[in-house]
């Protein structure tokens, strides 16, 4: 399963399925920060190919360019299922966006484009790095995503066994305590509800580099008013002793993207602030 989700047409891409009811849209969940790479599965109904040949840009939401990354994606074509799907690697953008942008990738020989559902940019502490593994393509590698939730506090579980002695006593063994990690969500809506629920089902999971050691499927709460999200807690058992550095999968070695010039001179390079960030507001595109 994927956060970052490409289709055919931009209408598709902005469609998030929500309730008619919906006048107030929030699309802040998928916030990606510029500092880090990610890595995502196309997942193209009826199948892609590029072979090798695309562009990538940041764009708005009415589609229009607003920064080439080809670059900064590196993809692998294989076959899924009999079609032909590719994963595609983000290096660290180093703009932010913090009103919704998406990605427009577009095929060099053929009118052939695909457009992404809409996420942020930005460099904040209060989101949730998820790295996760599901063994169910030809070549497995680690799919990566940020979150916009945030860790609210620790708690921990135990289970004890009981048993009676011959002679009527109760005696306790050893208590088995498990560390537990909550995350909460003020603005999630059914499109990453859902994804979140697939992910949270997967063989193997990381929030922020620690494994979480369980599976589960989370409740939804009720939308709050004629919004499209609401707020919601995860609680999630945590292996501290298991970790995960993610690394380069898709881009052969660092120096395939280093993007600043090498010798003595090394520029700063800018932040780019697309637009005014707000926790809500209203947006004409579902």
């Amino acid at each position: 399963m994927s956060f970052i989700k490409l289709k055919r047409t931009l209408k598709e891409a902005l469609n998030t399925g929500a309730s008619p009811s919906v006048n107030i849209w929030n699309f802040t969940q998928v916030a990606l920060n510029p500092n880090e790479q990610y890595l995502q599965y196309s997942d193209v109904s009826g199948g892609v190919d590029f072979d090798g040949n695309y562009t990538v840009h940041i764009c708005k939401c009415d589609g229009t360019e607003l920064l080439d990354i080809t670059s900064k994606v590196a993809i692998l074509e294989m076959v899924v299922d009999g079609v032909n799907q590719f994963a595609f690697e983000i290096a660290p953008l180093k703009v932010s966006y913090y009103t919704p942008v998406l990605l427009k990738f577009k095929h060099g020989v053929s009118d052939l484009t695909l457009y992404s559902n809409r996420f942020i940019v930005k460099n904040d502490s209060k989101t949730t790095r998820i790295d996760y593994l599901d063994y169910t393509r030809p070549v497995n590698l680690y799919q990566s995503i940020r979150l916009n939730m945030y860790f609210d506090r620790e708690d921990a579980d135990s289970e004890i066994t009981e048993y009676t002695q011959i002679n009527g006593n109760k005696v306790s063994g050893r208590a088995i305590k498990t560390d537990l990690e909550i995350y909460k969500f003020d603005f999630l809506d059914g499109f990453t509800f859902k994804n979140l629920n697939n992910l949270l089902t997967t063989p193997i999971v990381y929030f922020n580099g620690n494994r979480v050691t369980n599976k589960q499927v989370l409740k939804s709460e009720a939308r709050a008013g004629d919004t499209n999200f609401w707020s919601q807690e995860i609680i999630v058992p945590i292996d501290y002793t298991d970790t995960f550095v993610d690394n380069y999968q898709i881009f052969e070695t660092f120096d395939a993207i280093e993007f600043i010039p090498f010798g003595d001179y090394t520029p700063q390079i800018p932040i780019i602030e697309y637009g005014v960030y707000g926790d809500s507001y209203s947006e004409s595109y579902n």
